[in-house]
């Protein structure tokens, strides 16, 4: 008997930001990552919190960090606690390095096709 084909996933996304009527900038970042083992897309968007210092070298930092420490075969719990320690970890250290982005707040959400 043949093998029997393994089903394939296909994933489409696409990210629009807009920095709305208020603000002169966006300040929002959003990312992808579909490298695991378990085909499963993991998606992030930080908004930068418009007006905060900096917000979008903030909201940029913090997707990253996540999206790296989420690139592992199986995101558990304690997986994406340790993704969003990152994302801070990340966001205070450039803090820390620039002191005119003290204050930089993202705030992130994390999404989870299966």
């Amino acid at each position: 008997m043949p093998d029997e084909p393994q089903p394939r996933l296909e994933y489409e996304a696409a990210g629009a930001s807009d920095q709305g009527r208020v603000r002169k900038a966006n300040e929002d970042a959003f990312g992808l990552n579909i490298g695991n083992t378990v085909a499963v897309c993991n998606l992030v968007v930080c908004d930068g919190m418009g007006g905060a210092a900096a917000g979008e070298i903030a909201s940029r930092l913090a997707v990253d960090a996540m999206l790296h420490a989420m690139n592992a075969p199986n995101v558990t719990r304690e997986v994406f606690q340790n993704a969003v320690d990152a994302a801070n970890e990340s966001v205070h250290r450039s803090a820390e390095q620039h002191p005119a982005r003290a204050g930089r707040i993202p705030r992130a959400d994390m999404h989870r096709a299966a």
